[in-house]
């Protein structure tokens, strides 16, 4: 099949598998964690959250940066190697009875860090290992598959491994995964070489922050990239928050459940980012901008039907509906990004992502105290769908087209 052509280079399919062990390595991980999480401290859990998303806050910004002036290929090495091992130490602790609150505030801290270092170094060696526009946007799309058939697998996977198994063994198969992730990488070294420092390093005198300045400039002043950054945010944002806090608390209370229906769901929405992608494929000739705004008034509306779903049947329809909104929404603006767009400002810009990552979960916690868990889902859920307004819909339907 012509779109698997990327993965025959050498390089190019051993990133391809490095992303897709990482997938399943952070799939299990959230889904692991959050439980742990939940059991122990209940939904104080949501601190557990709050903490990573200020981490994720303070070291986003640092990340595509921090990439830049360093070797990309032991960016995502080290990340992946610290990232097995800190799943592996908590493994111990929990099999030796000592599991306490502030054991998961680390181990939060610590995963999330290296999170910040991998996604842009990812990016990076992708833009340089592709080869062409062509190969990078088919690229591109297999990568964001990898994630989206992880999320299918994985929670069907940890639903039945749950059942027979302890929550935290999870955390094993993901140590396995990033172990897998950094093996791909170092099989692919001598063609994933930086770039020469000649062609991509910043000027001498320039900033960690005035770098990140112009990458920010030079998207806002894109004809559709300033919009299509906004709704990339508040998707993030609000997946994070709804679907790794807000859902599993709810399964819990109003809806239960356990963690068989938690992953349930989060199969069900895995399938349905599938679904998604493939209808953005059929609309890639369409106005980028149209597709976007389609795709998130799609999101925002399922989102709706998930904060006050009566039942779980209801829920995971209304799941379907949020899932395919998905692709529609993010898979347009990111062929732009990595079209149009240089290697260092691509990693600074998926650096921002993390960003928003951080705010929704940060959020979390205040917004549950004051507006309840339906509430709270609902609430991102009309956000979202308000964000395709503040486009402008000769923006829309000109830019790209």
């Amino acid at each position: 099949m012509m779109f698997l052509r990327p993965l025959a280079r050498r390089a190019t399919g051993l990133l391809w598998l490095s992303n897709a062990a990482v997938a399943v390595g952070h799939e299990v991980r959230r889904l692991a964690l959050v439980w742990i999480a939940v059991e122990l401290i209940g939904e104080s859990a949501a601190y557990v959250a709050a903490l990573q998303a200020a981490t994720l806050l303070v070291l986003s910004l640092w990340g595509g940066a921090i990439v830049d002036r360093w070797d990309h290929r032991w960016a995502m090495v080290t990340a992946d190697i610290g990232r097995s091992l800190v799943a592996l130490a908590l493994i111990g602790v929990i099999l030796d009875g000592a599991l306490q609150p502030w054991h998961l505030f680390a181990v939060s801290v610590l995963l999330s860090t290296l999170s910040t270092l991998y996604d842009p170094a990812l990016q990076v060696a992708v833009t340089g290992a592709a080869g062409s526009i062509d190969a990078l946007q088919t690229l591109n799309g297999l990568m964001d598959g990898a994630k989206r058939l992880a999320r299918i697998l994985v929670p069907g996977l940890v639903a039945a491994m749950a059942a027979g198994l302890p929550v935290h063994h999870l955390m094993t198969l993901s140590a396995s995964a990033h172990a897998v992730s950094a093996v791909a990488v170092f099989g692919a070294w001598a063609a994933l070489a930086p770039t020469p420092r000649s062609v991509i390093a910043p000027i001498a005198g320039r900033s960690m922050w005035t770098e990140l300045g112009g990458a920010i400039a030079a998207a806002r002043a894109h004809a559709l990239m300033s919009y299509a950054i906004v709704g990339i945010a508040v998707r993030t944002a609000c997946w994070v928050s709804v679907f790794y806090l807000c859902l599993p608390l709810r399964l819990l209370t109003d809806l239960p459940g356990g963690v068989g229906a938690f992953s349930l769901v989060i199969a069900v929405f895995g399938a349905g980012n599938l679904l998604g992608s493939a209808c953005a494929v059929r609309f890639r000739r369409r106005p980028p901008g149209l597709t976007t705004a389609l795709g998130r008034l799609l999101m925002g509306h399922g989102f709706v039907g998930i904060a006050w779903a009566p039942n779980i049947g209801v829920m995971l329809a209304a799941g379907v509906v949020a899932a395919i909104g998905g692709p529609l929404g993010d898979l347009p603006s990111l062929g732009l990004l990595y079209s149009d767009f240089s290697a260092e400002v691509v990693g600074k810009i998926v650096g921002l992502r993390s960003l928003a990552d951080a705010i929704g979960m940060l959020a979390a916690p205040a917004l549950i105290a004051v507006f309840g868990l339906s509430g709270t889902m609902g609430l991102w859920a009309v956000v979202l769908t308000l964000v395709p307004l503040h486009g402008g819909f000769d923006r829309l339907v000109v830019c790209g087209s």
